[in-house]
C-alpha cells in the first residue's frame, strides 16, 4: 500500500514538472473609456479600484477619453470636477503608471479648456505625466520596459477641424498631419522586436453604434466620415507591416476585441454609460456592459487580453484570450563568413531585374542602368569586426531603402542602406496610405517601372561627397561600399539583408563626437528641433555662411532632393551663451542624376512641379524648380542672408573645389563603372 502511495505520489510531481513553465509578467495595463459621461458612480471604476490596489509599479492605468464630462472640462462645472475628483481619488496610493488621454468631449471647450484639464489632473495626481498627450499636441512616446513600448494618440486631433482652434499646434514638433502619420510610423519602426500599444480615443474598427455602415458619415465620430476614415485607413496600412502591433481605445460604451486582417483592435469604452454592439464574422468578443479591460504583457513576447464586465461582477473574466503569440526563437544556421573572400565582383542588380530592349532606352532613357549591372569589385565586411565591431539595432524607417541600424562598442550608431530602392515601399507610402499593399505586388510592371526609374540616381555618388566636403569645409558622413555576406552578426536579419551590396555610414545624432566629418560635435538635432527653437525664438542662430555654401554644393552636385529630413545641425554655445546650430547636408543619393530619355523630358516640360528632373550637365533648363524641395528650409534659417553673402561663397566653393579634389572624389568611383558617364560628369562638376 505503501508503494501504490509512493508511486502515486511521484506520478503527481512527474505531472506538475511536465506542465508547460509558468510565464513571466512584463507588464500589466489595465483600460477604461467614457469614465466621464455622468456623475452616478461607476462599478467599472470601483472594481477596476480594488483591482489596482493588488497592483504594484509593474503595471499601467489608461484612461481613454471623455474623462470629465459631455461637455468638456470647466472648473465651474461642478460634475466635471466631481467625475475627475472621483477618478482622482479612487487612484490613490496606486504606484503604477496613470494616463489620463483626450477624447472627443475633452475637446468640446477649445484648446484652453483641455488644457484646464490637463492642469487639473497632473495637480491632483501629483504627476506631471498623468496627462497625455500634453498640450493639445497629438502623440506620446512611453518606453514601458525592454519587452513593450506605449504609443498614446490623440484622435480627436487628427478628426477636427483647426480652422477653428487657433494656434492648436504652437507648442507641439507635429504641425501637420502627413507629419503626425509619418511619426507614428517611425515610431513603430524605432520599436522593432518589441510590442507596440496603440492607445487612442477612436478605435479603428468597430461594431457598435459609431461603427454602423448605415451612418452617412456626417459626423466625423462616425467610422464611415471621411476624416474618421483615413484616420482608420491610415493606421491599419501601418499596422499591417509590422508584428506585434496592438490598438486599445475607447468611444464606444462598450466592451469588444477584435481581429481584423490579423490586426488586434480592444475596446475598453463602458465606464458608465452603456450602448449596443453586434458581432460580426472579425469580433473575438463583444459586451454592451459596463467594464474594462486588462493587457498581460509576458517577456516571451505575448500579450493576453482579459475583460471583466458588471454581468459577471467584475470577478472572472468575461472572456480572456491570447493576442499575440511568444516570439518564436531563430533556427538561425552556421554561418562560416570567416571563409568569404576578401573581396567579391557583384552588381547591385542581374540583368534580368533591368534589361529592356532598344526601344524601351530609346523611350525611358539609359539612366545609370549600366552601372547597376555592371560587376564591382567589393570589399567583404564581418560586422563583428568592422569599425570595431558593429552590432545590429533595429531595420530603418526610410520608405524607399531598405536600411539597417547598427551600434559600434562605444555606442555610436551607423546606417547600412542597401544600394538598390525599393519601389514598393515608395509606392506604399506615397500613394497607397490607406491601402496596404502585399509582398506579390512587387512582381507587377507598374513596379518593376518605377525600379527601372530609380537607375536614374547614381549608384556610386555617395563616395565622391567626403572628399568635396572636406575641401569646401561642410560637415558630412563618410559612406563607404561593402559586400555584406550572411553572418552570424546579423542574426535574424540574415534573409533580408545578407548576400547585397551597402553603403555603411556614420549616423547623424548625438554621441557622434570623435567623428572628424561631423566636426566632433556630440549635440546633433534634426530640422523639426531647430525650427521649434526659431519658432520659440529662443538665443539662437544658424550659421547661414555654411549653409549657404551647402545649398550652393546640392546644385553643383545635381542634389535636387533637398527637403527639411535632408538636414542634421551640429550645436555649439558661443561665449555670450547664444547657441550656434551649423548645418549637415545628409543623403546624397540623387546627386548626380540622369533623367534623361524622350517620355520624362516629354513630363517634366508639361508638368512644371516635376521639372527638377533634369539630366546633370554643367547647367539647368530651370534653376527654380531644381531648388524647390528646399526652398522651405531656406526660408525658415536664412534670416540676414544678401546676395553678397552669395557671391561670397560662389567664390570661395571656385577658389576651393579644384581639379585635384575633383579627380581625387572620382577615383573614389570602382572599377567597372560606365566611364564616359564618369567622365562627363566630372567635367559637369
Amino acid at each position: 500500500m505503501t508503494k501504490k502511495i509512493t508511486l502515486i505520489f511521484l506520478f503527481c510531481l512527474l505531472k506538475i514538472y511536465a506542465q508547460e513553465p509558468v510565464k513571466t509578467v512584463s507588464h500589466t495595463f489595465y483600460a477604461i473609456g467614457n469614465t466621464g459621461a455622468n456623475t452616478n458612480k461607476s462599478s467599472a471604476l470601483e472594481a477596476l479600484t480594488n483591482t489596482l490596489k493588488i497592483e504594484g509599479s509593474n503595471s499601467t492605468v489608461l484612461f481613454l477619453g471623455n474623462s470629465a464630462s459631455a461637455s468638456g472640462f470647466d472648473e465651474n462645472n461642478p460634475d466635471a470636477v466631481a467625475n475627475l475628483n472621483q477618478q482622482v481619488n479612487l487612484l490613490k496610493g496606486y504606484t503604477g503608471n496613470v494616463f489620463f488621454m483626450p477624447g472627443h468631449s475633452d475637446w468640446n471647450n477649445g484648446l484652453k479648456s483641455l488644457k484646464k484639464q490637463q492642469d487639473f489632473i497632473t495637480a491632483a495626481l501629483k504627476n506631471d505625466k498623468a496627462f497625455e498627450p500634453e498640450d493639445g499636441c497629438p502623440l506620446e512616446k512611453i518606453k514601458i520596459n525592454k519587452d513593450v513600448d506605449l504609443l498614446l494618440l490623440d484622435s480627436e486631433w487628427a478628426l477636427m477641424d483647426w480652422d477653428k482652434i487657433p494656434n492648436l499646434n504652437d507648442k507641439c514638433a507635429i504641425k501637420s498631419k502627413n507629419q503626425f502619420y509619418t511619426e507614428v510610423e517611425s515610431e513603430i519602426v524605432k520599436s522593432e522586436g518589441k510590442t507596440v500599444i496603440i492607445a487612442l480615443y477612436h478605435p479603428i474598427a468597430t461594431y457598435g453604434k459609431y461603427g454602423s455602415s448605415y451612418a452617412f458619415g456626417i459626423s466625423p465620430q462616425q467610422i464611415t466620415n471621411k476624416y474618421y476614415k483615413e484616420l482608420s485607413d491610415r493606421l491599419f496600412t501601418m499596422a499591417l507591416r509590422f508584428k506585434n502591433v496592438v490598438f486599445v481605445s475607447g468611444h464606444e460604451n462598450n466592451l469588444q476585441y477584435i481581429l481584423d486582417r490579423d490586426v488586434p483592435i480592444i475596446i475598453s469604452g463602458s465606464g458608465k454609460e452603456t450602448n449596443s454592439v453586434k458581432m460580426s464574422p472579425n469580433s473575438k468578443f463583444s459586451a454592451a456592459e459596463n467594464g474594462f479591460s486588462k493587457l498581460t504583457a509576458y517577456s516571451d513576447g505575448s500579450l493576453s487580453v482579459s475583460f471583466y464586465g458588471a454581468s459577471n461582477n467584475y470577478g472572472a473574466p468575461l472572456f480572456e484570450s491570447q493576442v499575440i503569440a511568444p516570439d518564436e526563437k531563430p533556427n538561425l544556421p552556421e554561418y562560416n563568413e570567416y571563409q568569404s573572400p576578401q573581396y567579391v565582383e557583384k552588381s547591385i542588380y542581374s540583368k534580368d531585374e533591368l534589361e529592356h530592349s532598344a526601344v524601351f532606352e530609346a523611350l525611358w532613357g539609359s539612366h545609370y542602368r549600366k552601372d547597376y549591372l555592371a560587376p564591382i569589385k567589393l570589399k567583404t565586411a564581418l560586422l563583428d569586426t568592422l569599425y570595431g565591431g558593429l552590432t545590429p539595432v533595429r531595420k530603418g524607417g526610410g520608405h524607399q531603402t531598405n536600411s539597417l541600424r547598427l551600434k559600434d562598442k562605444s555606442g555610436s550608431e551607423y546606417t547600412m542602406r542597401n544600394t538598390k530602392k525599393s519601389a514598393l515601399r515608395f509606392i506604399q507610402y506615397f500613394l497607397f496610405k490607406t491601402q496596404y499593399l502585399s509582398p506579390d505586388v512587387a512582381d507587377t510592371y507598374f513596379i518593376k517601372l518605377l525600379q527601372d526609374y530609380w537607375t536614374t540616381a547614381n549608384p556610386y555618388a555617395a563616395l565622391t561627397i567626403a572628399d568635396i566636403s572636406d575641401a569646401l569645409e561642410i560637415y558630412h558622413a563618410n559612406p563607404q561600399l561593402y559586400y555584406i555576406p550572411k553572418q552570424k552578426a546579423l542574426g535574424i536579419y540574415n534573409d533580408d539583408y545578407g548576400d547585397q551590396v551597402y553603403f555603411i555610414e556614420e549616423q547623424a545624432n548625438d554621441g557622434q563626437g570623435n567623428k572628424a566629418g561631423f566636426g566632433y560635435h556630440n549635440k546633433i538635432i534634426g530640422t523639426d528641433d531647430l525650427l521649434e527653437k526659431l519658432r520659440r525664438k529662443d538665443k539662437i542662430t544658424v550659421n547661414e555662411s555654411l549653409y549657404i555654401r551647402s545649398r550652393l554644393l546640392d546644385n553643383i552636385l545635381g542634389d535636387f532632393d533637398r527637403h527639411a529630413d535632408q538636414w542634421r545641425w551640429t550645436e555649439d554655445t558661443k561665449d555670450d551663451g547664444t547657441l550656434l546650430y551649423t548645418p549637415i547636408p545628409r543623403d546624397r543619393d540623387q546627386a548626380f542624376s540622369n533623367f534623361d530619355g524622350f517620355i520624362l523630358g516629354a513630363v517634366t516640360t508639361l508638368s512644371p512641379p516635376l521639372r527638377f528632373m533634369q539630366q546633370y550637365k554643367d547647367r539647368y533648363k530651370w534653376i527654380r524648380w531644381f531648388n524647390d524641395a528646399g526652398d522651405d528650409v531656406d526660408r525658415a534659417v536664412l534670416k540676414n542672408d544678401t546676395e553678397a553673402d552669395w557671391a561670397r561663397e560662389a567664390a570661395y566653393i571656385k577658389e576651393h573645389l579644384t581639379e585635384e579634389v575633383i579627380n581625387k572624389a572620382f577615383s573614389k568611383f570602382p572599377e567597372g563603372v560606365d566611364e564616359d558617364k564618369k567622365a562627363q560628369i566630372k567635367k559637369a562638376v
